[in-house]
């Protein structure tokens, strides 16, 4: 029998409640994906405040001075007027790990460079001689006998 009553709030099928007209659903879905770009957005934002801060600082420590013409006084006059030429020499002794690539007393030079820097000391060329490099000769055939210089030698 029915009392003749009427729901004021009829029953809603199970699910999420239709849009309203003109928008679309709402999809969860992909709800994750604005949480990932807002927690991306917010730790570029943070990183960038701190390099931002950090470089505020630093500079915050350098102090700068003014410094006139009158406080330097009179410059020197400029020395570099040629170009000039530098012999670098390098030297080892033969002793210690050295001793083998021969037993000879005294400093033998290993390095040799000669530097070339320009009149207006804009530039500067290096020319390097290579010294005490072992090489592999070929062996020889002598005439007469052995050949003494056949195998790895110091050139």
């Amino acid at each position: 029998m029915s009392s003749g009553l009427i729901d004021a709030f009829p029953k809603q099928p199970p699910g999420p409640p239709p849009a309203p007209p003109g928008r679309r659903p709402a999809r969860p879905r992909r709800r994750w994906l604005w949480w990932l770009v807002a927690a991306v957005t917010a730790v570029v934002l943070v990183a960038a405040g701190t390099v931002a801060g950090a470089y505020v600082k630093l500079t915050g420590n350098v102090k700068h001075v003014e410094v006139s013409a009158e406080d330097l006084g009179r410059r020197p006059a400029k020395a570099a007027g040629k170009a000039l030429n530098v012999l670098v020499v390098g030297s080892d002794q033969r002793g210690g790990k050295n001793a083998r690539y021969g037993r000879v007393a005294g400093e033998r030079t290993d390095t040799i460079m000669l530097a070339h820097i320009s009149p207006k000391r804009d530039n500067a060329m290096v020319v390097s001689f290579p010294r005490d490099s072992m090489v592999q000769l070929p062996a020889c055939r002598a005439r007469q006998g052995d050949c003494p210089d056949s195998g790895r030698t110091s050139a």
